[in-house]
């Protein structure tokens, strides 16, 4: 072996690992660029991309049009190699995506009507709905690098349990998701709240160039009820806390005192309806003012607002908080903050399940070939 020849471990640990993670970023790429983007010598290199084509992670690409001579060959990562689920249990929606490893989707489905007060039940139509998408691209269980599940709960870190407590939410107490998922499905299973995925996904829709983002979420409750989330990523990752429940605003929500249509009845509060003035200060006590508290102890670069289902009055929800904020804050701080709305639109939960998967693969460089290539 000449020095600087790849051992198989180098192929399947750092060195590969390298050559990935460049392609999977950057590609499709030359040999020349991928010598002086990974630092490698061309033997090193050539052996690689020989063992990374065999096992079906590298593809070849086209010849570059050179500027003379012999056109060069370009290589590019397959994000097909493998599949990630996501799965976001919104409450009351289950929403599923299958992506390929570069985030896109590949199949999706939402259901509603679910059986909420009985976990087992409900864990029982996730992994239906899973395997269903599965069958339908059939792609066997092997080829699924994980499946990543948000869900509106408590997460209960050193027994690796949820509960949801809520009052507008249905009573789960210390349920087993991950273990109970990984039981019916075979395949690796990642549980986070739904807001932190949701936040992942927007984050990464921008581009991850803020340093603190601030993700506020307005979700459609299961009782006549609006509840509220949020999340905070430090330099595109997610904080969780020591237990996994840093700002998630547990137990936020608002409530129409009568029966009717509640999504309705904010739009008229927004729109300064005198009969709705108790909603409209009703989120200022649960929404409001808690995002103020977090803004002065986050500093965050960006505020960004997920309220859709408010549908036209969005904007005038997400001017209505800027206008408390900055009420509230100081003005230096005031002057500075950015609120703009959400930019992900499409099923943000699922689709931040299924691209934390592959980010954990990606941050796994011992186990990332040998990941994709079982």
């Amino acid at each position: 072996m000449h020095r600087g020849d790849p051992t198989s471990r180098e192929i399947g640990t750092f060195h590969g690992f390298r050559v990935v993670q460049t392609l999977q970023r950057e590609g499709p790429l030359t040999k020349r660029e991928l010598e002086q983007r990974c630092q490698l010598s061309r033997p090193t290199l050539d052996k690689i991309i020989e063992s990374l084509r065999k096992r079906g992670i590298l593809n070849s690409g086209e010849h570059r049009a050179p500027s003379s001579g012999r056109p060069p060959l370009t290589y590019a990562f397959n994000p097909l190699i493998k599949v990630c689920v996501g799965v976001d249990l919104e409450m009351p929606a289950l929403n599923t995506v299958i992506t390929d490893l570069d985030g896109e989707p590949l199949w999706e489905k939402s259901q509603s009507n679910l059986p909420l007060s009985d976990p087992s039940k409900t864990l029982g139509l996730v992994a239906h709905q899973v395997k269903q998408g599965l069958a339908s691209l059939r792609i066997p269980k092997r080829s699924v690098l994980g499946v990543g599940l948000g869900i509106p709960a408590f997460m209960n870190g050193p027994n690796d349990t949820v509960s949801i407590q809520a009052h507008n939410l249905p009573r789960w107490k210390d349920v087993a998701v991950k273990r109970e998922l990984y039981r019916k499905l075979g395949i690796a299973v990642h549980v986070d709240n739904d807001v932190n995925f949701m936040a992942l996904a927007e984050n990464l829709r921008r581009g991850q160039g803020e340093p603190v983002l601030l993700y506020l979420a307005l979700r459609q409750g299961t009782n006549q009820d609006l509840r509220m989330g949020s999340a905070i990523l430090f330099n595109g990752q997610v904080y969780r806390g020591a237990y996994g429940n840093a700002a998630s605003l547990q137990g936020m929500y608002v409530k129409l005192r009568k029966r009717g249509d509640l999504i309705g009845a904010i739009r008229k509060a927004l729109g300064q309806d005198r009969n709705e003035a108790g909603l409209l200060q009703a989120l200022n006590e649960h929404f409001f003012l808690p995002t103020v508290n977090m803004i002065l102890m986050l500093d965050p670069s960006l505020v960004v607002i997920h309220a859709r289902l408010l549908d036209d009055k969005r904007e005038t929800f997400i001017a209505t908080c800027q206008r408390i904020l900055r009420k509230h804050l100081p003005a230096a701080m005031a002057a500075r903050l950015r609120i703009e709305a959400s930019v992900h639109a499409h099923r943000p939960g699922a689709n931040g399940a299924a691209r934390f998967v592959a980010q954990q693969a990606f941050a796994e460089p011992k186990e990332l070939i040998a990941k994709l290539s079982s």
